[in-house]
């Protein structure tokens, strides 16, 4: 009867720790937003910018390898009101 009444237990406790963890970090769902290039977390109704904003040259032409001063003036540039998506992680 004992160990029953263990193994009942440990399931328990087994169980509680997963939804505690599971509560505290949720697993994100993302799908895009109609045709837009943001996406929306199903998990917790939040928008995001799932695209990083692309760097351009001097004629318009996309940089491959960035530095990081171009890679900021691209950013700052196309600044979006809607955090990246892998900002949290």
């Amino acid at each position: 009867m004992n160990r029953n009444l263990a193994v009942v237990g440990i399931a328990l406790v087994t169980f509680g720790v997963g939804l505690f963890i599971g509560r505290a970090f949720p697993a994100h769902h993302y799908q895009r937003y109609g045709d837009t290039r943001y996406m929306l977390d199903t998990s917790s109704g939040k928008m995001c910018d799932a695209f990083p904003a692309e760097v351009k040259d001097a004629n318009g032409f996309t940089v491959v390898h960035p530095n990081k001063v171009d890679q900021e003036i691209a950013e700052n540039a196309s600044r979006s009101f809607y955090p990246r998506c892998d900002a949290g992680k």
